[in-house]
């Protein structure tokens, strides 16, 4: 029997605590700011965004590149051999 394997983009907007629960797994986005590159949700959160616009200053948000998306399910099919695969 096959199972089936949800995967995300972290703009879904998923609480941690369920996206954790139910093996979601997550294909971040990139926040650009003047102090760098980050990924949404790994490396920081909303909080901190927001608390960085209401200082003035600003950010840019951006997909992950091709070559991430296609490591990210190359790993999943990896991990879940005989499994469907759905990208929401």
């Amino acid at each position: 029997m096959n199972k089936v394997i949800i995967s995300v983009d972290c703009i879904c907007d998923l609480p941690r605590k369920m996206w954790q629960e139910l093996d979601v797994n997550m294909m971040h986005f990139y926040i650009t700011t003047e102090e760098g590159r980050f990924r949404d949700i790994f490396e920081l959160n909303a909080e901190c965004i927001i608390d960085y616009l209401e200082k003035g200053k600003e950010a840019s948000s951006s997909s992950a590149p091709a070559e991430e998306y296609k490591a990210h399910f190359l790993d999943l099919k990896k991990r879940y051999k005989d499994s469907i695969i759905i990208h929401i």
